[in-house]
């Protein structure tokens, strides 16, 4: 017998052992004793203490602490559907909309996606952007956290309600901070904004935000809810509407110019299909 086929036999052999051994529940060999730690020659230094981690983990429910009754279209922000609409506040000298991102991050006062509204150089014009909102019969609630960087936490900013009032047309209503719901979270000071309305618009709501100054603003967790289901803190109560401002009526003509033209047939992507009915 050659010298090949004798390795290759005794390989074979030895392969055989080993699954009887597996099957039979033989005891392998004893192995080696490990050989321990080599010491490092005596060299002394300073230890650099715990690695910083390199994750955080934070428990998230699927929706954030959104409520299932919240009657916004897209409270998450996701700027691929419809919802949301960014627009210059200052029409004059403006060329094109506004940039927006949305950011996740685990310092959110609701533990939802956030809407960051930039400035300069990104938006060198006032920022603005609408919401779209179900409205029915009855009181709703309605609030949004609104954040800035520590060092512009003071800098106004202006938020409402916009819709039809089925006396009076369309009206808009203010919503309020409540200073005692502020807070820091990861370098930005966040306060909740909020109203109560006593009837609903009628068909829908449109929450609208805009700010004029240099600093960026933080949008999360918008809300709209049926007051009577007691699941949100009310905000201010006897808000009386009043006649649109510049940049709410700019906010409103925006919003219909992009639903215009997502059921324009002609896009390369065929019509919109309808929206559903407004819930009663």
């Amino acid at each position: 017998m050659g010298d090949a086929v004798k390795v290759k036999l005794h390989f074979v052999v030895a392969a055989a052992a080993l699954v009887i051994s597996a099957c039979t529940g033989a005891e392998p060999e004893e192995a080696q004793p490990d050989s321990g730690v080599v010491a490092d020659g005596g060299v002394e230094g300073t230890d650099a203490g715990p690695q910083a981690a390199r994750y955080l983990v934070a428990k998230k429910g699927l929706f954030g602490d959104s409520p299932t009754d919240n009657r916004f279209l897209n409270p998450d922000f996701d700027l691929l559907a419809e919802g949301w609409q960014p627009y210059p506040t200052n029409l004059i000298g403006a060329t094109a909309l506004p940039v927006v991102q949305r950011l996740f991050v685990t310092e959110s006062p609701t533990r939802q996606p956030i809407l960051l509204m930039p400035k300069a150089p990104k938006n060198t014009h006032g920022v603005g952007i609408v919401g779209i909102a179900r409205a029915g019969a009855g009181a709703f609630d309605v609030s949004v956290w609104i954040g800035r960087n520590t060092d512009a936490a003071e800098e106004p900013v202006s938020a409402s309600v916009v819709g039809v009032d089925p006396e009076q047309g369309e009206l808009a209503w203010d919503l309020t901070p409540d200073a005692e719901t502020k807070v820091e979270l990861g370098g930005r000071v966040w306060v909740r904004y909020a109203v109560r309305l006593a009837v609903g618009p009628v068909g829908f709501a449109n929450l609208v935000v805009a700010d004029e100054t240099e600093a960026p603003i933080y949008l999360t967790g918008p809300v709209m809810v049926p007051a009577a289901l007691g699941i949100r803190a009310s905000g201010k109560a006897g808000v009386s509407g009043r006649p649109l401002k510049v940049h709410e009526q700019a906010g409103l003509s925006a919003l219909s110019a992009a639903q215009l033209q997502l059921t324009d047939p002609t896009r390369a992507n065929g019509p919109k299909l309808p929206r559903p009915a407004p819930l009663r």
